[in-house]
């Protein structure tokens, strides 16, 4: 057994003995050290720590740790009170802010001030401070609403510290009803000991309270698949304002066809400059056309009204939306009408004496119809009321100008199962056009009209309706002559001498009747022993010669209607050489062959042509061309 499982044994007794308990622990008693201690401080007095080493008694490396730390937190205060007190924060754009005084909403073309403040907070001044601001679409400048703005930018230099630079932006803005327009404000700066350049930026919302263009829109509900129908736009000017060049603009839905405009349209025809508007001003327009569509199908047009932009029949910043929508419905009447054998809506005939007009009606409903009524109403200058025949048992009303069949003419109107069909036609002669008559055309209104027995039993009045124009082609004529005197000073003998050359003038003049015609050229060829001399007059006319094929050609351009009228003739001159032959002894030989003249008819979208004979030595002005 060990020394100290014995001790144990004996706690073990002690702790269950019945008698007093003696602690085994031996108590040490501590001793008295004595050191004198001396009663004055000496320079050489050291105080030495029993039981240390001399070599552990200090810490200097610990000293000068605490030293530095202490130098360091100093210096750190130290620099900390000069960044705060002294302007450390200088280049801080949390102290620099671009304040933006104005409504936050206006009425369209209304002017509008904006105060702008640029506030700089720091305590160092802001150098080279320039404002930028960024205008949203439809801004433009005041009072000159003409001249968009795009960017503007203001020098304002130097902003001291702890100053604020005021200024004023002026503007009109231009937009749609309930739009938002935002502007962008950007301040740039530099400041002094750095090449950095600062920016703060700011955007500024504005809501456009009303248009200063209000646009509206009527138009049928519902309209039959190719029926053709009008629309009547109407736009005003709500503006204190003038506003110039107003644009009307149109969206058309699929299978809308335009036919025709109360307004001249754009090329894209579906654009019409409306010119200025003041205030409260109105002007109204309509178009007409038509949509081909399945049954019971919806189509929605978009008209747009602004001011003429940038680009060729565009809207710089739309002012106004109109979007009616019309309902398409199966045709009671499948009718189609034909002028000269043409279904067009609009049929262009040339000089003709004769015109036969022909409708062919069919039930293309699932119901009977009965009570057939077919109205066809005319009106138009060429119109010549004793010219008009009816055949089919119509009846010609002359004072209203209207032809009408029914069961009282024709007992085959009186019903129309589904899918029949019938005839009626008729015949115009005698046109009146005179010659000084501008646009000649007849226009047909047909309206069909109808009992509809419902399956089931009750009835219905069904209505469709129709447009036709008949339009006149105009009379393009070129006419040709000689000439020996005149603007190029011809030579040469006259009348001509075999063998000796001589020079001529030719004039070519057009005249034009009922319609202007564009893309005009007049044509013909010179004889082999004719030469192209190059004189021209007027010298700005467009006339080109083909050696190869010895052609001339004059590009005439566009030859409005009554030249040679009411107005005078369009007209060219050019100088050729002869160069006469022994074999032509005792003709007069001619100077250019067969002149031909061509171009579109703008009114009736055809093309159109006429001819003249050749020019012979035999001049217009009394020389006699015979050679000898």
């Amino acid at each position: 057994m060990t020394v100290e499982d014995d001790r144990i044994e004996q706690l073990k007794r002690k702790l269950y003995s019945r008698g007093n308990f003696t602690p085994i622990t031996k108590r040490f008693q501590m001793g008295t050290y004595n050191k004198a201690v001396k009663e004055n401080w000496s320079e050489n007095t050291e105080l030495h720590i029993d039981g240390m080493p001399e070599g552990e008694k200090t810490h200097p490396l610990l000293k000068k740790f605490l030293y530095g730390a202490l130098v360091f937190l100093v210096v750190s205060i130290g620099i900390a009170l000069y960044m705060f007190f002294g302007g450390g924060n200088q280049v801080s754009s949390a102290n620099v802010d671009i304040k933006i005084l104005g409504p936050a909403s206006v009425a369209s073309g209304e002017k509008i001030d904006l105060g702008v403040s640029l506030v700089n907070e720091n305590r160092i001044a802001l150098k080279n401070v320039v404002l930028t601001v960024e205008y949203p679409e439809g801004a433009r400048a005041s009072p000159d609403t003409t001249e968009p703005l795009k960017r503007t930018t203001e020098n304002v230099k130097d902003i001291n510290k702890g100053s604020v630079h005021n200024l004023t932006t002026k503007l009109i803005l231009f937009g749609d009803k309930d739009s938002i327009k935002t502007l962008i404000f950007k301040m740039e700066y530099t400041v002094v000991g750095s090449n950095a350049r600062f920016t703060k930026e700011k955007k500024y919302d504005v809501s456009i309270g009303s248009s200063p263009l209000l646009i509206s829109v009527s138009a049928p509900q519902e309209v039959n698949s190719g029926q053709q129908f009008q629309v009547q736009i109407t736009v005003a000017s709500n503006s204190g304002a003038l506003i110039k060049d107003v644009l009307v603009k149109a969206e058309y839905p699929y299978g809308f066809a335009y036919t025709d405009s109360s307004l001249m349209p754009e090329g894209d025809k579906q654009t019409w400059n409306i010119g200025d508007l003041k205030n409260g001003e109105k002007k109204v327009f309509t178009v007409k056309g038509s949509i081909v569509a399945q049954d019971n199908e919806e189509r929605t047009f978009r008209f747009m009204v602004g001011s003429v932009g940038t680009e060729q029949n565009t809207i710089d910043t739309v002012l106004g939306t109109a979007m009616p929508t019309i309902s398409l419905r199966k045709p009671f009447f499948n009718a189609t009408f034909a002028l000269a054998g043409d279904t067009a809506d609009t049929v262009a005939v040339g000089r003709v004496g004769r015109v036969t007009g022909q409708l062919i009606i069919t039930n293309s409903l699932a119901d009977s119809l009965s009570n057939i009524v077919t109205e066809v109403s005319m009106s138009g200058s060429a119109l010549n009321k004793s010219g008009v025949k009816v055949t089919d048992g119509g009846f010609y009303q002359s004072s209203q100008n209207v032809i009408i069949w029914d069961r009282n003419g024709n007992s085959n109107f009186e019903l129309l199962r589904p899918g029949e069909k019938e005839d009626a036609s008729f015949e115009l002669e005698n046109f009146i056009i005179p010659a000084n008559m501008k646009n000649p055309e007849i226009t047909f209104d047909v309206t069909l009209k109808a009992v509809r027995s419902l399956v089931g039993g009750g009835v219905d009045n069904v209505t469709s309706t129709m447009v036709k124009k008949l339009r006149f082609l105009t009379n393009l004529n070129v006419t040709t002559r000689s000439l020996r005197g005149g603007v190029f000073g011809n030579t040469g003998p006259v009348p001509p001498v075999r063998n000796s050359a001589s020079t001529y003038t030719v004039e070519w003049s057009i005249s034009n009747t009922h319609n202007d015609v564009s893309n005009v050229v007049v044509k013909a060829t010179l004889p082999a022993y004719a030469d192209w001399m190059g004189a021209v007059s007027p010298a700005t006319e467009n006339v080109m010669y083909d050696a190869d094929k010895r052609t001339v050609t004059w590009n005439a351009g566009t030859v409005g209607a009554l030249a040679g009228f009411s107005t005078s003739p369009k007209k060219v001159l050019f100088q050729v050489r002869l160069n006469p032959s022994i074999s032509q002894v005792g003709i007069a030989p001619s100077l250019t062959n067969t002149t031909t003249v061509s171009g579109l008819d703008t009114f009736g979208n055809k093309a159109v042509s006429a001819e003249a004979g050749g020019v012979n030595t035999n001049t217009a002005d009394g020389f006699t061309g015979t050679v000898q």
